[in-house]
């Protein structure tokens, strides 16, 4: 598996490819309930736009790197955006 920007979402280390990012209108978002939080993340069920969803919302807990075998990506947001981008 590659390890890097060539071939993946990310065009630089400074952001993501433009294709996939998606605009949200916060004004447009009601929170219903929080359905999980843990240390690295929360769940919560939302209505935006008059339509249920789930939203994910990961805490900056400082995991911007990758493990000492430069191998594994310490980053939770950065893999799973890019196992949804793989789902694509």
């Amino acid at each position: 598996m590659a390890i890097g920007s060539a071939g993946s979402i990310y065009q630089k280390k400074t952001g993501f490819n433009k294709d996939l990012k998606i605009e949200i209108d916060p004004l447009k978002m009601k929170f219903i309930r929080e359905l999980k939080a843990s240390e690295t993340s929360s769940i919560f069920h939302v209505n935006y736009n008059d339509k249920l969803h789930v939203l994910k919302v990961f805490h900056n807990n400082g995991d911007f790197r990758y493990a000492s075998n430069d191998v594994r990506d310490l980053n939770h947001s950065r893999c799973e955006i890019r196992a949804y981008y793989n789902l694509k």
